[in-house]
């Protein structure tokens, strides 16, 4: 398991919505740049009940206050 320090949704419709926030707040996509977002949105598939979220960062900041969260990672084998 891995913390978290960000923002969390119940829903992805939600996460997407804060992606735009940030992305507009930061004026993405500028005039002949390549970065679309400013912030990524993850889904915790593996939690129970699963959730989406969004790290903090510099770029998210206007998110609000930050919250810490536990996010189940899948086991990699390696051998």
């Amino acid at each position: 398991m891995q913390s978290i320090n960000g923002y969390k949704y119940n829903n992805e419709a939600n996460a997407l919505h804060a992606q735009d926030i940030c992305r507009i707040n930061e004026g993405l996509p500028k005039p002949g740049g390549t970065t679309l977002q400013a912030v990524d949105v993850q889904h915790a598939a593996l939690n129970e009940p699963p959730f989406w979220y969004i790290t903090f960062c510099d770029e998210s900041q206007i998110l609000g206050i930050p919250e810490t969260f536990d996010v189940v990672q899948p086991d990699f084998n390696l051998n």
